[in-house]
Formats: C-alpha cells, sequence, structure tokens
C-alpha cells in the first residue's frame, strides 16, 4: 500500500524552533531559552546562529514579543532553507 502524501521529517533545528515559540508567553520562558540555545548549538549555518543568538537575552529580558518575532524569522528562514536544498537535490545533507 502506498503512502500518495510524502512524509514530512522535522529537523532537531525545525522541533526547537517551533518549540520555543510554542512556549511562549508563559512560565516555561526558561524551558524556551534551552530549545533556542539547543539549536545554536546544532546549526552550522552562520546566518541562522545571527538571528538566534539574541533571542535568549530577548526572552531573559521579557522583550517576548520580540522574542516570538525573531522565532518566527529563523523558522522562516529554515524552511525557506531546507525548501532550497530538497529544490536542488541537496537534502537531506550528508
Amino acid at each position: 500500500m502506498s503512502n500518495s502524501r510524502p512524509y514530512r521529517v522535522v529537523t532537531d533545528i525545525e522541533f526547537c524552533l517551533k518549540s520555543a515559540r510554542a512556549l511562549l508567553p508563559g512560565a516555561q520562558a526558561q524551558l524556551a531559552i534551552v530549545f533556542v540555545r539547543r539549536a545554536v548549538e546544532a546549526t552550522v549555518d552562520p546566518r541562522l546562529r545571527t538571528r538566534l543568538s539574541p533571542i535568549p537575552e530577548m526572552i531573559e529580558n521579557q522583550h517576548i514579543d520580540e522574542a516570538k518575532r525573531w522565532l518566527t524569522r529563523a523558522i522562516d528562514y529554515e524552511a525557506g532553507r531546507r525548501r532550497a536544498h530538497l529544490q536542488t537535490g541537496l537534502w537531506p545533507p550528508p
């Protein structure tokens, strides 16, 4: 039996970013910081790292709306990067 819908693999980075965004605002802000730092450590993309680096400080300083906007931009960037790799046949990475 074949599945007509292609499956979707969620990367560790994508999981971390979406989880962090879902935890904001709320009492789980410290856990969101853990997820963002995990994504920073996991990425080798300097552009994504630049987008993610200020987010923990934003959360710590209670700039939650700004942190969510930056997380959304980072998620969009990562999705666009992944789409480009899929179209060129460079995904999954070796």
